[in-house]
């Protein structure tokens, strides 16, 4: 008698299909024990598909299925050999200007205490004593009113 294989709890038709979590409850193995046997029975010839819904996993023979899975499959292996590469060039298009630095930053800087602003907006590290107070110059007035006492 041979020892159970993944496929055999993985049922036929979408309308079948099974999560991960059943899969755990009747075989007993742990969740990354399962998706490396579903892998390796993928690569042995199974047709097993996750349609990324909620559903599960069955087995299919059906084209459309197979074909899905397959762009799935693809989309999944180039993210993995290409992912922090992709990470890498959004980032680069994000903090490297384009037509030659005369794009406009998406942000400015400030001269005098190097906060981050909006484009339009004004930094207050000038006019204000930087905790939400009164401006510097009314502060000076009053300042100079108490110093005649």
């Amino acid at each position: 008698m041979r020892a159970a294989s993944i496929t055999d709890y993985i049922p036929i038709g979408k309308e079948n299909a099974v999560t991960r979590a059943h899969l755990r409850a009747v075989t007993g193995l742990p969740d990354r024990k399962i998706r490396e046997e579903i892998e390796q029975a993928r690569r042995k010839g199974a047709i097993i598909i996750n349609a990324q819904d909620g559903a599960g996993y069955y087995q299919s023979e059906g084209i459309r299925d197979i074909a899905k899975q397959y762009r799935q499959n693809e989309r999944r292996a180039y993210l993995r050999e290409h992912g922090l590469t992709l990470c890498a060039d959004g980032l680069r298009r994000l903090i490297i200007p384009k037509n030659g630095g005369n794009e406009e930053m998406k942000y400015k800087v400030c001269d005098h205490c190097g906060a981050h602003l909006d484009n339009g907006e004004t930094c207050d590290c000038r006019n204000t004593n930087n905790d939400g107070g009164e401006p510097k110059d009314k502060q000076k007035e009053r300042k100079n009113d108490n110093d005649g006492n």
